[in-house]
């Protein structure tokens, strides 16, 4: 019973692709369907294929730039570093810079008043000359005694004074005698005199 079904389904799909064939005959047609779809699906993975290779050459060139920029960037902190240091050298050394101004201090001295001091003859202030011996005293006539510390001083009293000649100046006392004449003279060393000569 099963050999004869098998046998009637065999007969009959026969029978059907046989009268297909004898209907149609397109078998031209059939095979240029398949070689078209096989053509489609061969060039799709072609497609992928280069789209894949142009993100792997895009990706690599992305870090190379970044690296190149940083690098520059180093080198212009570096540069900008030694120009500042450079500059502050110099500024310290300006300041380090200082100069000495030489100042010169005149002391004015006194004037000699001591009989040996003096020139002899002595002018005085009002340009009258006197003559002086020193450690000598003399015979006068007296107009006014005065206390004076010095024998200049006693000589510029004298000119002050109207009959004055001649002084006699004690030192130990600082005594200054006005004459208006000399009678004699002796040697003493506590005295010096001086007489107007003009």
């Amino acid at each position: 019973m099963s050999r004869l079904t098998l046998l009637a389904g065999s007969i009959a799909l026969f029978a059907v692709i046989g009268v297909d064939a004898g209907l149609c005959r397109p078998s031209s047609i059939t095979t240029t369907t398949v070689e078209t779809s096989t053509a489609t699906i061969s060039t799709t993975p072609v497609t992928i294929a280069t789209e894949v290779a142009m993100t792997t050459s895009t990706e690599v060139d992305e870090p190379t730039t970044t690296l190149l920029s940083t690098s520059t960037a180093q080198a212009e902190e570096t540069e900008k570093t030694s120009i500042m240091s450079t500059t502050e050298a110099t500024t310290t050394t300006a300041d380090v810079t200082t100069t000495a101004i030489p100042t010169t201090t005149t002391v004015l001295e006194p004037p000699p008043s001591s009989c040996q001091e003096m020139s002899d003859p002595f002018t005085a202030s009002n340009g009258a000359s006197f003559g002086l011996w020193c450690g000598t005293t003399s015979s006068y006539t007296l107009i006014e005694e005065l206390q004076i510390n010095t024998f200049r001083e006693c000589i510029e009293a004298c000119v002050g004074r109207s009959g004055c000649r001649a002084v006699n100046f004690w030192r130990t006392g600082s005594t200054c005698a006005l004459a208006s004449s000399v009678n004699s003279i002796a040697y003493d060393s506590n005295y010096d005199y001086a007489i107007l000569q003009n």
